[in-house]
């Protein structure tokens, strides 16, 4: 029973597909959605449905569920109904538009009904003519939509009725209308009405406002466009004609607003002056140019002004006025020359493109090699071109056959140009109009032989030869330079020498220094001679050859030196020579000594010999008037420089050491000690101590073994009471009347005298000891005085020698030098020895002053000991001789003692004195021997 195959959709043309039903629980309220295609075209699919009140007998009036969205895709509905059966509830999938993505929608039923939202218009979308107007609005969602109405009228608030009404639209996605038939030039009022299903109408509804165009009527010329002109080649031809004021738009009610502008002839028929329509904020302006460069004359040209039409834009229904046709004159300029080509080297021609040309590799130029370019220009009003270039180094010289437009540009690079060289050319006509080009060309560089520039200082002399002056034994540097164009792309000097002993060291790349010490062998032969050779690294050797140095060496003094140690022999003896001995009183020595001169020079020997007299020469002989140890100063000069050195002499009396006459060994046998005199009587027999015992017998030391003497302690002992010729001899050989008193005599003492003998010959060894040590001790003070001089003075100081400023100080010493001390002249100190033992034994206790440029003081003068507190005045000194009157001089004792630095020369510290040593020359050491041993010395 009940209803059967009820259809419940509208219409056959489209497919309704997917239903869905559900009921209440009562069965009475009956609700049915489906899918349905009925606007496939635009929505493509929607969900419908009905609902039954009645068990599905009857259903009333279909109802769209889903909003419209163009080009959307519902389907798939599922529907429920509430309990009470008051709503029914639906979902379903769609995609809203979107190509790939589905969502789920939800929707229930209502109530009562809404009345529909009014549309809202599309900004812009107003169009406007003489007899219609059209607009549109946006589309309207609303689930049951029936139609648009469109009411438009005259009035701005018109109230729409059937007589506003202009038509309705059913299609929810047809949102725009034209109103067709209005009149021109009138403003109308518009509105769009959105009405539902069940009548209700939209009431908030907007009203647009538009007003019809008047007809359109053609632009009209004002006035007269006049004949133009302007310069070839100057531009100012460029906005040559504004064309505001020239055309008027009646429709617009203006001149320029709504009209455009072109030209006639066309550009592209347009002759050799173009004209060009532009706008700025200025108005229309005209642009005037030359086709072609350097070209004047007149063309005619003329303005179509055009209105944009009912339309609005530029389209067919323009309409236009024109102008005039005017003249347009382009006046003649002068056009400065230009330049045009260059031809190479090797006979390339290159355009001219840009304001810089480059010539290299190839094409390039050769230093020291002449090289040339020709260089064409061309000016197109016929004037004369004249080249000049910015630099005396390029020669500019005109064509022969062409002098006004080809030039020729030569030049030779040199050594400063090796590189890049530019120069600017500038072709110019009559008026001062010019082109410029600069040329950029690279010079290849060219091996250069070096040169001397400077030699110790000083430029090099035409002759190329050097003189220097050096001295023997001192070091000589100078410096010589050269040069070599070619030292700043990597070239090297070398300097090298003909004479080995040159030693070259170079500086820097120009500069070398050389260094030479001469010898004395150098100064000998009085020059050294040496070529100089400059080379770069490819072995070029230097302009003008070798340098000649000539370098004249200076001799410097060489001090003498001993061959051989002075030596001292008894004139009579046959021993050989030695360097020391004992020789007696009033014997002949003979002093020897060899010493040769580095220098040549001529050598003075003297020989001080201790005894207050000297001699000169290097073979002398002197004689001893007195006993002692005498020190032989040995002073031998070169001139220069002064020297000395020593040797000890013992000079004895072969057994009278007292100098008393009488022999030493019978004095001590007699009286026991050597107190008695020789002129004395001992014993009262009428002769005298030296008749008796005295060294004019004769005798020998060993007397006192054989009896050859009288004892002068007994009165029957003298040559009266023997007998004979007074001689002991007699008193042996000899028969008298004392014979036998003298044998018994000599029997009785004989043992005595052995005895005597023993004593006198162990004190005679006992003295020589003591003398031995005597020796030992002024060796060793002689050799403390040396060390503590060396302490002071340097290891090298010696006797005779010059103390500098800069030298040893001797400030804050205070020691007595036993005779050694020093003088100041100028700035100068000499030193000087006298030895201090052989003035105590003279008793002469003042030292001896020497120097070479100073006053000469007396030997024997007062002058104080180191460490002495005395003061001394100033003395006068003879300006001939250079003697001191020491009798001016006055002692007075001070709180503060002399000191060394006392002595210094005023203005030279201590510590500024230097001293300069010559070397010491070999000497052997002084050797004894006694003048009858066969031992060796």
């Amino acid at each position: 029973g009940g209803n059967k195959d009820a259809k419940l959709n509208i219409g056959d043309s489209f497919n309704q597909i997917f239903p869905s039903v559900a009921m209440d629980p009562t069965g009475r309220v009956v609700f049915v959605a489906w899918t349905d295609l009925r606007y496939n075209n635009t929505d493509r699919a929607a969900i419908f449905g009905r609902v039954s009140t009645d068990s599905g007998d009857t259903f009333g009036t279909e109802r769209r569920i889903s909003e419209f969205y163009r080009s959307s895709y519902n389907a798939l509905p599922s529907v429920a109904v509430s309990l009470d059966g008051r709503t029914v509830y639906a979902a379903w999938e769609s995609n809203r538009g979107h190509p790939v993505n589905n969502d789920i929608y939800f929707g229930t039923s209502l109530d009562t009904n809404h009345r529909p939202e009014g549309v809202r218009f599309q900004f812009g979308s107003l169009v406007q003519n003489e007899f219609n107007i059209s607009f549109a609005w946006e589309m309207t969602h609303i689930a049951d939509f029936a139609y648009y109405e469109v009411h438009f009228s005259t009035q701005q608030g018109f109230t729409p009725s059937p007589s506003t009404l202009y038509t309705r639209i059913y299609d929810q996605s047809q949102t725009s209308v034209m109103i067709e038939g209005l009149t021109p030039n009138t403003t109308y009022y518009a509105t769009v009405i959105v009405v539902d299903t069940e009548g209700l109408a939209s009431t908030n509804n907007p009203l647009i406002e538009a007003r019809t165009l008047k007809i359109n009527i053609p632009p009209r010329l004002q006035q007269r466009i006049p004949d133009l002109t302007f310069h070839e080649d100057q531009g100012d031809g460029i906005g040559l004609l504004n064309l505001t004021g020239y055309f008027w738009d009646d429709y617009f009610l203006g001149y320029n607003y709504s009209l455009y502008y072109k030209v006639d002839p066309p550009f592209e028929r347009q002759g050799n002056i173009t004209a060009i329509v532009r706008n700025n904020g200025f108005g229309p302006l005209v642009d005037f140019s030359q086709r072609e460069a350097n070209w004047y004359g007149t063309e005619r040209f003329r303005i179509i002004a055009y209105d944009l039409g009912k339309d609005g834009v530029q389209s067919g229904d323009d309409l236009s006025a024109s102008s005039n046709w005017f003249n347009v004159t382009v006046l003649p300029t002068n056009d400065a020359p230009v330049i045009i080509e260059v031809q190479d080297m090797l006979g390339n021609i290159r355009r001219v493109t840009g304001d810089e040309i480059t010539f290299a590799g190839d094409v390039g130029a050769q230093q020291d090699s002449e090289y040339e370019l020709i260089v064409r220009g061309e000016d197109v009003d016929g004037d004369p071109i004249t080249y000049t270039v910015n630099t005396t180094k390029v020669t500019v010289t005109p064509d022969l056959e062409h002098p006004t437009t080809i030039v020729h540009l030569s030049f030779t690079p040199r050594d400063e140009d090796v590189g890049v060289f530019l120069f600017t050319l500038n072709a110019s006509d009559p008026t001062g109009d010019y082109d410029l080009l600069q040329f950029n060309i690279t010079v290849k560089n060219r091996n250069d032989p070096p040169h001397f520039t400077e030699v110790a200082g000083q430029p090099l002399p035409p002759n190329r030869t050097v003189v220097l002056e050096g001295v023997e034994g001192e070091p000589l540097w100078f410096t010589v330079k050269g040069d070599d164009p070619d030292i700043r792309f990597g070239d090297v000097l070398e300097l090298s020498s003909s004479f080995s002993r040159f030693y070259i060291s170079q500086i820097d790349a120009r500069t070398f220094n050389v260094s030479f010490t001469p010898t004395n062998d150098d100064a000998l032969s009085g020059t050294v001679s040496a070529d100089l050779f400059l080379k770069d690294k490819f072995k070029t050797e230097a302009v003008g050859g070798p340098v000649h140095v000539i370098i004249t060496v200076l001799n410097k003094n060489e001090p003498p030196v001993i061959v051989s140690p002075p030596t001292a022999i008894a004139v009579m003896d046959m021993e050989p020579p030695a360097s020391s001995g004992t020789f007696n009183v009033n014997e002949s020595v003979r002093f020897t000594v060899e010493i040769s001169d580095p220098d040549g020079d001529a050598v003075t020997v003297v020989w001080d010999f201790g005894d207050n007299s000297s001699e000169e020469g290097f073979t002398v002989e002197h004689t001893y008037r007195k006993m002692g140890r005498y020190i032989v100063n040995i002073t031998y000069s070169d001139g220069t420089v002064s020297l000395y050195t020593t040797m000890i002499i013992r000079i004895s009396s072969d057994g009278d050491d007292d100098n008393d006459g009488l022999w030493d060994a019978l004095e001590m046998k007699f009286f026991g000690d050597l107190s008695h005199g020789p002129d004395e009587d001992f014993d009262g027999d009428g002769y005298t101590n030296r008749d008796e015992i005295g060294i004019h017998l004769k005798l020998t030391p060993t007397s006192a073994l054989n009896e050859d003497y009288w004892d002068p302690t007994d009165r029957k002992s003298n040559p009266e009471y023997v007998g004979g010729d007074n001689k002991p001899s007699d008193n042996r050989t000899g028969i008298n009347k004392g014979l036998v008193i003298g044998v018994i005599s000599i029997a009785i003492v004989a043992s005595v005298i052995a005895g005597v003998a023993l004593f006198l010959r162990a004190r005679m060894r006992k003295r020589e000891e003591e003398e031995e040590k005597a020796l030992e001790k002024i060796e060793l003070k002689t050799k403390e005085e040396i060390e503590e001089r060396r302490r002071i003075y340097g290891d090298e100081i010696r006797v005779g020698e010059i103390l500098k400023p800069e030298g040893t100080a001797v400030a804050e010493e205070e020691i007595d030098l036993e005779g050694v001390i020093y003088h100041e002249a100028e700035d100068e100190v000499s030193i000087h020895d006298l030895p201090s033992l052989e003035k105590k034994e003279r008793g002469e206790e003042g030292l001896g002053w020497v120097s070479a440029a100073g006053p000469v003081f007396d030997e024997a003068a007062p002058g104080p000991y180191f460490g002495e507190a005395m003061e001394l005045e100033s003395v006068e000194v003879d300006e001939e001789s250079g003697v001191v009157d020491w009798s001016e001089v006055k002692e007075e004792e001070i709180e503060e003692k002399v000191k060394p630095e006392d002595l210094l020369p005023e203005g030279v510290s201590a510590d500024e004195i230097e001293v300069e040593v010559p070397e010491e020359p070999p000497i052997s050491p002084p050797t004894a021997i006694a003048v009858m041993d066969m031992e060796p010395p």
